[in-house]
């Protein structure tokens, strides 16, 4: 009896061990042709990095990941790369060295629905592929660049039509939470905002969906006529300011950036601006959208800017760009003595003649670079 007792806890034992959940984990094979003699493979984003050494041109990776994340696959000091999601499944990657970021990836229901996307738009980017080679290799022919940047346009409309239809058909994805937040500032508040509302908890939740959801709560994107939204940030010193302590009888905030080439190319013009209108009761507010200090500290001694410079360092996601609903940069707002919006992206001779207006100072009693 006891024999046969201790049998049938044994074997309850050994089934339940067997029936014991298995730890999901991501498995990477990889296959890349003409790779160079054992390359560095490297995946990584902003969370995530990890590396394997190619022999032959085949490559593995193992891991666990507690949620489906985007990576980008790259090899070597190659600037081609692969983007993908990187979820707990069985991934198979394949393609040629020459071609990373045009190689097939198949993995798990993530990948799935990236790649489905991908069959519907794949013919208009190799066309849009083949525009931008002719733009870059044609020369000094503007009549041709134009008809080719015409073109380019037409080919990204197309491809913005194809992304809205997918997110309406697959809401409940992370691919389409993933498209929604890349066109967010593209598209009407009130469009991200039905397709937002079609999307289950579990992906609002998501960081990509908490990311989408605080846009619409903090965009308010005040139009010429309304009254400006204060806000805090940093100085150069570390100090919180208050546009408001900033305000005088005309306030242009001006968002830039040292990264932002047409910026620095604007900065010069807007010193001369300010140091001919400041005693008149004009000042700038610069808002920054880098996200390292150094070169955003290096930038303003560069370009000689004398007023006040804020930043959060949190790019064009900060608290400030998605307030006022920052699409491109360089972008200013205007405000008047009584915190008005005045005038919207007012760059180069636009701004100059703006001023001038509301100084009542004659066009050539200064002239501009």
């Amino acid at each position: 009896m006891k024999n046969t007792l201790y049998l049938i806890i044994l074997l309850t034992l050994c089934s339940c061990k067997n029936h014991e959940p298995q730890i999901a984990r991501y498995e990477i094979n990889g296959n890349i042709i003409n790779i160079p003699k054992n390359a560095t493979i490297y995946l990584k984003n902003i969370e995530f990095a990890d590396s394997t050494i190619a022999f032959d041109g085949k490559f593995r990776f193992e891991g666990k990941v507690e949620k489906p994340t985007r990576v980008l696959l790259s090899v070597g000091n190659s600037p081609r790369k692969r983007s993908f999601w990187l979820e707990n499944d069985k991934i198979e990657i394949s393609g040629t060295f020459e071609n990373i970021d045009k190689l097939k990836v198949l993995g798990g229901k993530n990948q799935q629905m990236a790649n489905l996307l991908l069959s519907r738009t794949k013919q208009i980017l190799l066309e849009k592929e083949n525009i931008s080679n002719l733009i870059t290799n044609i020369g000094d022919s503007t009549l041709n660049k134009d008809s080719l940047y015409a073109l380019n346009k037409v080919y990204s409309n197309q491809i913005m039509q194809i992304e809205r239809q997918f997110i309406k058909e697959h809401p409940n994805t992370l691919e389409g939470a993933l498209l929604l937040d890349k066109h967010k500032r593209s598209w009407s508040k009130d469009s991200v905002t039905y397709i937002f509302d079609l999307m289950k908890p579990e992906i609002q939740k998501t960081k990509i969906g908490v990311t989408i959801k605080r846009y619409l709560e903090l965009s308010k994107n005040p139009q010429i006529g309304e009254t400006y939204i204060d806000f805090e940030n940093k100085n150069t010193n570390g100090d919180k300011i208050n546009l408001s302590q900033l305000r005088a009888k005309y306030t242009l905030i001006d968002f830039w950036a040292s990264w932002c080439t047409p910026c620095r190319k604007e900065n010069p013009n807007l010193v001369e601006l300010f140091n001919r209108y400041k005693e008149y009761g004009f000042n700038i507010v610069g808002v920054s959208l880098d996200t390292s200090k150094s070169r955003w500290l290096a930038a303003i001694e560069e370009d000689n800017l004398p007023w006040d410079n804020l930043n959060d360092f949190s790019g064009p996601e900060g608290e400030v760009a998605t307030i006022y609903d920052i699409k491109g940069i360089p972008d200013n707002i205007l405000l008047d003595e009584k915190g008005i919006i005045i005038g919207r992206n007012l760059i180069g001779d636009n701004l100059k003649e703006r001023l001038q207006e509301l100084f009542k100072v004659e066009s050539n009693s200064f002239q501009t670079e």
